[in-house]
């Protein structure tokens, strides 16, 4: 990005950083994505609680309000950009609806059931379709809303089999794996492709029609200079390491080719079991810990899996929840590869602090 595009003061030693992140390297501590509380800016969140939201999904107006609330109310520092992604339909309903489904809301979005989504056709990406114009409206309006404070990314979305899960139901698909598999991979093979194809579109127009500049944030989270985003299969907690080498291996290798970087979103603990699985997807690069409520107040108990991580040649981005615990976990694992995400802070000074104990540990050499 030209220095007069920066939207933020120290950006070039930020992409520097995450740059050696998603090299499995660092130069001599962790990634750190930390925020404070922008103290000079008083306007309330606009965002629409859950049960009303339907409504305000594809307004572009209520987008260009909470994408500028997210930028100017925080402060961004350490590798921490003002990128975002638009959150409609939970970041559930993206490649559900472009499928042809439909969704509502109850304390989240819920994808309303297609049992027969397996007799259609198989979905296939049409950028003329009114749902992809509607969501391009709300793109460009968040864009001008933070343009030269921040930036958007295409959007996070669901993978092909959970989807299926949620249109045809956990025990029906289940029931599928066995007894017509060919259909079941054929018709998540589609899914993950359309997938793709949704993510080429919406980057290629932030960056041709928005004014963009290529840069994603992988699940709101770190830096990358290009196409990047999570991959996952929130249904694969019903399989064991057979089926999922049989039914979403295949799909990662299709939707990781197509991005640049890649972090698979580790959603629960027990997925651990797919790890070497995972290892052999050779565009992927790294993953993104995400585990249950329980294990996330305890991460110091999965030492051994972080290291297991990385000893696979793979990236780890983790949420930790004080300096205390990223330098009790960066003295286990080293700070090679290794993002973290720190809570918001209150008060910019909070967040220096933070910043500084953990530097003064491992400090920042950069050349």
């Amino acid at each position: 990005m030209p220095q007069n595009d920066s939207v933020k003061s120290d950006e070039s030693r930020t992409r520097q950083i995450m740059d050696a992140f998603w090299q499995g390297e660092s130069y001599g501590r962790p990634a750190l994505l930390v925020k404070a509380r922008n103290g000079r800016y008083s306007e309330e969140n606009p965002e629409i609680p859950a049960p009303q939201r339907r409504a305000y999904d594809l307004d572009p107006e209520y987008h260009a309000r909470l994408v500028r609330y997210w930028t100017r109310s925080k402060v961004y520092l350490a590798e921490a950009m003002p990128g975002h992604q638009l959150t409609w339909g939970s970041c559930l309903a993206t490649l559900p609806v472009i499928a042809g489904g439909d969704y509502d809301y109850h304390d989240s979005a819920w994808i309303k059931p297609m049992p027969d989504i397996l007799d259609r056709p198989l979905p296939v990406f049409d950028p003329g379709k009114e749902i992809i114009k509607r969501l391009e409206t709300c793109y460009r309006a968040g864009m001008e809303a933070v343009r030269g404070e921040g930036f958007l990314s295409a959007p996070v979305m669901i993978d092909g089999l959970t989807t299926l899960s949620l249109f045809m139901g956990v025990e029906e698909l289940c029931l599928g794996l066995r007894e017509k598999p060919d259909i079941i991979r054929n018709g998540s093979a589609a899914l993950n492709a359309l997938f793709s194809d949704i993510y080429d579109h919406f980057h290629g127009f932030l960056k041709n029609q928005c004014g963009g500049n290529g840069d994603s944030v992988c699940f709101f989270g770190p830096l990358y200079p290009g196409k990047s985003e999570s991959v996952q299969c929130d249904f694969a907690v019903m399989l064991s390491p057979k089926d999922f080498e049989q039914f979403v291996i295949p799909d990662l290798h299709l939707t990781t080719s197509r991005l640049d970087s890649s972090l698979y979103h580790m959603d629960g603990t027990g997925q651990l079991r797919f790890l070497d699985l995972l290892a052999t997807v050779p565009a992927l690069t790294g993953i993104q810990w995400n585990p249950e409520i329980e294990a996330a107040k305890r991460p110091m108990e999965w030492i051994s899996a972080f290291k297991r991580i990385r000893s696979k040649g793979l990236c780890l981005y983790l949420h930790l929840s004080s300096a205390e615990e990223v330098i009790a976990i960066t003295r286990e694992i080293g700070p090679d590869g290794l993002c973290v995400r720190l809570p918001d802070y209150d008060t910019e000074k909070d967040a220096h602090e933070a910043i500084a104990k953990i530097e003064k540990v491992f400090p920042l050499s950069l050349p």
